[in-house]
């Protein structure tokens, strides 16, 4: 006889988050219904609400699967300094961008899409708030470290990279993939940190950094 694996509660809701980032990556928001989600995961409609009070309560668990994955530029990045780790992270966000596609970059921008009609605004809004915090963090450790100029305000540097890797995450959604890790992108990030160099850094941001970092 064949023994049934039970699942606890908490695996059972991430299973059913799962599959409704997979459905709002295909179809979107509003194509992530209680029909599809309840057949993706195997259980009926009324099963479902055992673990999730409503269908709202399940895009924001989804939407919590996406923001797990945003810390991956930060923390897969590293340097000997705050400059050269922020330099990373420019080079990276190709290629985690081409990983993540499916996964967070089209689902997140779904979210944005139909986040009006499905009430998840404040939630985008705070969660986008927490990331551009975490990068002002960083660039406030440069500070300290002598890497990045005292009077750089720290917002405006992290929302700077913020709207970067969003411009860059929009051309791969319209096909724009010559321009995704291209010198020309890498170059706009680079110029945004020549600008920012901090007193340990001001010797060696110029012609001969720019063109080891573009090889």
């Amino acid at each position: 006889m064949r023994r049934s694996i039970r699942v606890t509660r908490e695996e059972r809701q991430r299973q059913i988050a799962n599959v409704t980032l997979k459905l709002i990556a295909r179809y979107g928001v509003h194509g992530a219904t209680i029909s599809r989600i309840a057949s993706g995961v195997g259980l009926t409609r009324s099963a479902l609400y055992r673990f999730f009070p409503n269908r709202e309560a399940m895009l924001e668990a989804a939407l919590d699967l996406v923001v797990e994955r945003v810390p991956r530029w930060m923390d897969e990045s590293s340097g000997s300094d705050v400059f050269e780790h922020l330099m990373d992270m420019g080079r990276r966000h190709a290629p985690i961008g081409r990983a993540e596609f499916e996964s967070f970059t089209r689902p997140w921008f779904q979210f944005i899409a139909g986040s009006s009609a499905e009430h998840v605004t404040h939630e985008l809004a705070k969660r986008q708030l927490a990331f551009v915090q975490d990068y002002a963090v960083l660039v406030e450790s440069g500070k300290r470290d002598g890497s990045i100029r005292q009077d750089v305000d720290s917002n405006l540097v992290a929302w700077s990279m913020m709207m970067w890797g969003w411009a860059n995450d929009v051309a791969r959604l319209v096909g724009l993939e010559q321009v995704m890790g291209t010198d020309t992108s890498i170059e706009i990030f680079r110029r945004m940190l020549r600008d920012i160099a901090g007193p340990s850094r001001t010797d060696s941001v110029g012609p001969a950094d720019e063109r080891e970092d573009a090889g």
